[in-house]
């Protein structure tokens, strides 16, 4: 391989590597958008937009079946996409309890409890049959 070849691979790489590091740094310093959430809920341009974001907004705000629980040493529920912890707001209260079959969220006034199935079905279910 003559210099030329060598002194032309060794610029290759250089770029290469610089390329690879600005991309990194650029990436790891942006918000990425969540491609199911829609632009126009938080950032509404035009009447139909806000009409849009509006009717979302109410719709999100009424309370959701459970969709997925993690129940391991940091439990966590998902409602309406949204990633929820004990301690965290949820609708009018904060979510107090989570555990494999029940999420409980406490309000100065109330105590709600959303179970993922009916306990009687769990009940039907653990019994023998003699």
């Amino acid at each position: 391989m003559s210099w030329r070849n060598k002194f032309f691979v060794i610029l290759m790489l250089n770029v290469q590597l610089a390329v690879s590091i600005f991309a990194s740094n650029h990436v790891s310093s942006i918000q990425c958008q969540d491609p199911f959430y829609p632009l126009y809920i938080d950032d509404p341009r035009n009447d139909y937009e806000q009409s849009l974001s509006k009717k979302t907004k109410e719709e999100s705000g009424t309370p959701a079946q459970i969709q997925m629980v993690v129940c391991d040493d940091d439990p966590w529920v998902m409602f309406n996409g949204i990633i929820y912890r004990e301690g965290d707001q949820y609708m009018n209260g904060i979510i107090t309890k989570i555990t494999c079959t029940e999420v409980v969220v406490t309000n100065e006034n109330s105590q709600t409890t959303t179970r993922l199935v009916d306990s009687g079905l769990i009940e039907k279910v653990g019994e023998k049959n003699d």
